[in-house]
């Protein structure tokens, strides 16, 4: 070139890629072969490549935590059923199916690795047909004579739940009656001068003479 003063590099990478079956990479009055990433060769000039095999180490799973499927000049990670891959592509993480519509459940749903399950709240049965089927209904505790009331009380049957009602001159604490003591208050009892606390009531009398 100019009157064979100067030297024009020929880039043998534009003639059918310097016959490399992957890279060309030109250099000045020569050039030379390599491999893609995930791709190694065969030959002293890594003219020829083959895939690597990621999946081959670790009993087949390469560098997953579970599962690997090796891909051309790459690999991909999977997990099993209930898990899902991790932003790093090779460790996997438990779905909560329960953050999900409740999982399906009607009523408690309990996550486990992988699963999940469903289950009644206190308070209800499961009446399903099998295992997996969880229909919840409500323990009637007041029906089923199963429930903690005073004997003075009276059980009324509530969702999930029952409670006591006492009868009028008891306080209801829970489950038990505690008579009111009405000659505590003479407001209530209004009684002119002496007043009998009585279960459930009082009972106004009059001083001798």
């Amino acid at each position: 070139v100019d009157n064979k003063t100067r030297c024009l590099d020929i880039d043998e990478c534009a003639l059918h890629n310097a016959n490399c079956s992957q890279v060309c990479i030109n250099l000045e009055g020569g050039y030379m072969c390599e491999c893609s990433p995930g791709y190694q060769a065969t030959d002293s000039e890594s003219r020829n490549c083959v895939d690597i095999n990621e999946c081959a180490k670790n009993n087949g799973k390469g560098d997953c935590e579970y599962s690997c499927a090796n891909t051309d000049g790459s690999f991909h990670c999977s997990c099993p059923a209930g898990f899902s891959l991790n932003d790093d592509g090779l460790t996997c993480h438990d779905i909560n199916e329960c953050q999900v519509n409740n999982g399906d459940c009607s009523q408690k749903c309990i996550n486990k690795p992988g699963n999940h399950s469903c289950a009644c709240f206190d308070g209800y049965v499961n009446s399903g047909p099998n295992g997996t089927d969880v229909i919840c209904i409500d323990i009637d505790e007041c029906f089923d004579e199963i429930h903690e009331c005073d004997h003075l009380a009276k059980c009324k049957n509530t969702p999930g739940n029952y409670t006591c009602q006492c009868p009028d001159g008891y306080l209801s604490q829970w489950k038990d009656c505690i008579d009111i003591d009405e000659c505590a208050k003479p407001e209530v009892h209004q009684c002119g001068q002496i007043c009998n606390n009585t279960p459930g009531g009082f009972r106004c009398e009059c001083r001798k003479g």
